[in-house]
């Protein structure tokens, strides 16, 4: 999928602020205009990078909708973390759970405690 460029301006702004060392960035779009996108392709650029990635989200919905995303505009397909659903022994590198389950000690203390290279909150 190819990004409209005020698109792969954002995913470019996002990967220069990491290289200079600030970690927690935030994107800032209009509603409609694509960060679902936006997000998937920082993603895939992480994964190609080695890097597991954790996607949280408040609703089911949300978990969908950036699962789908992510399989349909790079290919990635995702691991769910939620209520009974768990992606441990997964192989994939794209983790999609929710903000409840993964707040929970008893769900977190099963992960290493450096087990997600980049946490996106959508």
């Amino acid at each position: 999928m190819e990004l409209r460029p005020y698109q792969q301006k954002a995913r470019t702004a996002i990967q220069e602020e990491w290289r200079e060392g600030r970690k927690k960035t935030l994107l800032v779009l209009p509603t409609g205009c694509g960060k679902t996108i936006v997000f998937s392709k920082v993603i895939e650029d992480r994964v190609r990078m080695g890097e597991r990635v954790l996607v949280l989200a408040h609703r089911g919905e949300l978990l969908e909708q950036a699962s789908d995303k992510l399989e349909k505009s790079t290919g990635l397909k995702t691991a769910t973390e939620k209520a009974d659903q768990t992606s441990i022994g997964s192989f994939f590198r794209v983790v999609v759970g929710s903000v409840q389950t993964m707040q929970r000690e008893k769900r977190l203390s099963k992960f290493p405690q450096n087990y997600f290279d980049t946490i996106v909150v959508d």
